[in-house]
Parts: C-alpha cells; sequence; structure tokens
C-alpha cells in the first residue's frame, strides 16, 4: 500500500514538474492598449500649447466679435469721457459749502454704471 501511494505521488509530481517545464504561451492573452487621452495634440510633431498654431479654425468668428466688442468698449470711453468731462465743469461751478445737487450725483452713478459697462466688456 505504501508502495502504490509512493508511485503516485512520484508520477504526480513527475507530471508537474514538466508542466513547469513547458513554455507559457505568451501570445494567447492579448497586450492591452493604452486609451489615449482626449486632451492630447492631434499632432505629435507640435510644441505643447500649440496645436494648429496659426490655423483659423473658428478663429475668424471670434476675431469678428472681439473687434465689435473693441468699436463698443472705444465707443463707451468717449462717452464715458465726455460725461466725465462735464461732471467736472459742473462740480467746479457749484458752491463748495452746500450740498451737492442731485443731478451730480445721478451724473455720478451714470458715469459710473458706464465705466462698469466697459470694464465687463474688456474682461469678457
Amino acid at each position: 500500500m505504501q508502495e502504490s501511494r509512493r508511485n503516485l505521488l512520484m508520477g504526480l509530481t513527475g507530471v508537474a514538474g514538466m508542466f513547469t517545464l513547458l513554455p507559457y504561451p505568451q501570445h494567447s492573452m492579448p497586450t492591452p492598449q493604452p486609451i489615449p487621452s482626449p486632451n492630447a495634440p492631434k499632432n505629435q510633431d507640435a510644441p505643447a500649447g500649440l496645436d494648429n498654431a496659426g490655423v483659423g479654425q473658428g478663429n475668424d468668428k471670434a476675431r469678428t466679435i472681439a473687434q465689435e466688442n473693441q468699436k463698443i468698449v472705444k465707443a463707451d470711453v468717449d462717452k464715458l469721457f465726455e460725461m466725465a468731462t462735464e461732471l467736472k465743469q459742473q462740480f467746479e461751478s457749484t458752491n463748495l459749502n452746500s450740498t451737492l445737487p442731485v443731478s451730480i450725483v445721478k451724473q455720478a452713478k451714470q458715469i459710473e454704471k458706464i465705466a462698469k459697462e466697459i470694464r465687463e466688456r474688456a474682461t469678457s
């Protein structure tokens, strides 16, 4: 009985040893491919941040909007300058010992409103 067990164990270890010596097939499992980043540049030769640099794809529309904003800002600045000059003249002609007239306060608020609009257009 012990002889049969010994033969069985020797046979199993021999078979297990043969399986370890067999080459493992590498091609049975495909290697996973990396997923490309959505932020990766289309042109791998272009420097970072210069993907399609100089190519006007959609820049014409943005350029015309920027030019229109610039014209509006310029007109608002001219209007602001005229209003500020007028306010200064009114302020110099008033008596400083009395309270300020309501018209000067209203005009100052309008100047402030136009200045805020200019700032918003210039930053956008």
